[in-house]
């Protein structure tokens, strides 16, 4: 009980920091249109996406708050090559640099999440045209390479950086992954 005259003090929430507050900016409300452009990526309406590029080329590097995710990750998750090529062209017709292996939450490029999902045209297109390097780890250490499904051909495990099959190669691939400085660090494959 506090005596009277003195306000009551709330006990500080054990779940956030101030340090918290600083260290994501995304927090803050999002203006209309960067708002609708994340709603838009997120939902796949490509068409509008592309209006609204047409409107602001910046709007190309907002990252959606809870992914991370740009829309060129969104664009290689719905396996949307024809954005892919709108995004990163306009953006530089109108000077505005894209990061081709852009990380979202959880340390995934476009390449990772073009994997992840199946989509071989656009792995192709994100590494031989825009140069996406197939080199980059996520958070776990893998590479997009390690999330190729087993049907995939022997030229898209080769465009990401594997060998052509083999029992050795897989051996070598696998002993790489888990001599990795993240998977180490970590006691083994996540």
């Amino acid at each position: 009980m506090q005596p009277p005259g003195f306000p009551q003090v709330r006990p500080q929430n054990k779940t956030t920091r101030p340090a918290d507050d600083a260290k994501f900016p995304e927090s803050v409300p999002l203006e209309a249109l960067a708002h609708e452009w994340l709603v838009k990526c997120a939902a796949g309406l490509w068409g509008q996406v592309y209006a609204l590029l047409l409107q602001d080329t910046r709007l190309a590097h907002r990252k959606d708050f809870m992914s991370g995710f740009t829309a060129l990750h969104w664009a290689a998750k719905d396996g949307n090559s024809k954005m892919i090529h709108k995004l990163m062209d306009i953006s530089k017709e109108r000077g505005t640099y894209i990061n081709i292996n852009s990380r979202a939450h959880g340390g995934y490029t476009p390449l990772h999440i073009a994997a992840i999902h199946g989509h071989t045209e656009v792995m192709v297109l994100l590494v031989q045209e825009y140069g996406a390097s197939v080199s980059e780890r996520d958070n776990a250490g893998k590479k997009a390479l390690h999330y190729l499904s087993e049907g995939v051909s022997a030229e898209i495990r080769a465009l990401l950086g594997g060998l052509q099959q083999s029992k050795y190669r897989e051996k070598a691939e696998e002993q790489e992954y888990r001599e990795h400085p993240r998977v180490k660090a970590k006691g083994g494959p996540v």
